[in-house]
């Protein structure tokens, strides 16, 4: 019994963000249509170099880069991969862990941790 709860206990996580919830299955798979739509947009911009449909369905990407940080780095990450002269960029999504996702209210945030090819 107390090996029982010692293991729940040791499996337990906090809260990743206060006051969110993990997602039910219907809320993930409308955040998952969000961040496949993102990473299509991404991709695309890294093989043409044009981020104008990317700014233009998340015009919060086109202020308050960071580049040390990694933050709104979009523009300039396509900037430098277009310069490699590539003809394709994948992104697989899912590719190390599943995504996670959580909601509060109307709010959602998800941890990513993807794989480019």
């Amino acid at each position: 019994m107390i090996l029982l709860a010692m293991s729940t206990v040791a499996c337990a996580q906090p809260d990743p963000l206060a006051g969110y919830r993990a997602a039910s299955p219907e809320e993930r798979a409308t955040v998952m249509r969000v961040i496949e739509e993102y990473y299509a947009l991404v991709d695309r911009a890294e093989v043409t170099g044009d981020t104008s449909a990317l700014i233009s369905r998340h015009p919060g990407l086109a202020k308050g880069q960071q580049r040390e940080r990694g933050i709104n780095i979009e523009t300039w990450t396509a900037e430098q991969t277009h310069a490699l002269n590539l003809r394709e960029v994948r992104v697989d999504i899912e590719s190390y862990e599943p995504v996670r996702v959580y909601v509060k209210d109307t709010a959602a945030a998800a941890f990513v941790h993807a794989l480019f090819t």
